[in-house]
């Protein structure tokens, strides 16, 4: 099987977090979780909304965090990678020709060591429960 792409509003997730990143250190998995949560028609928003998730209190909390001393990421490039993977993986609940928001969000809460990943537990997300709510959704484009 070929590996999948990202969809079209996963790639305008992935464009805008790295024109929002730091000049200095450049797009962390912070700013593709901000990202996503400011593209309201993206499932991944939808999901984290469905959790009774408040967008602005999480995206008060990603701030401290981003502010808490800057340094590369390398597990950016792991979420990345990770949500194609899953994409194509024929025992994934989404499994698609395409990756979406919603395989950039399970990859982040999948990776902990990640700031966004981190983030995401310290408020309690159930990956499991999110996961439910992506697989009732339409794919993305």
């Amino acid at each position: 099987m070929m590996q999948p792409e990202f969809t079209q509003q996963a790639l305008w997730c992935l464009k805008c977090g790295i024109r929002d990143g730091d000049d200095e250190v450049g797009m962390t998995t912070l700013h593709l979780l901000e990202r996503i949560l400011s593209e309201e028609e993206c499932n991944a928003h939808k999901a984290l909304q469905a959790q009774g998730l408040r967008t602005q209190a999480l995206l008060n909390t990603l701030s401290r965090y981003r502010h808490r001393g800057a340094s590369i990421e390398p597990a950016l490039r792991k979420t990345m990678d990770r949500a194609l993977e899953m994409a194509g993986d024929d025992h994934c609940d989404i499994q698609c020709s395409r990756a979406g928001t919603d395989h950039l969000l399970l990859a982040l809460m999948a990776n902990e060591t990640s700031r966004g990943g981190y983030v995401l537990k310290q408020i309690g997300l159930d990956p499991a429960e999110i996961q439910e709510t992506l697989r009732q959704m339409p794919r993305e484009v």
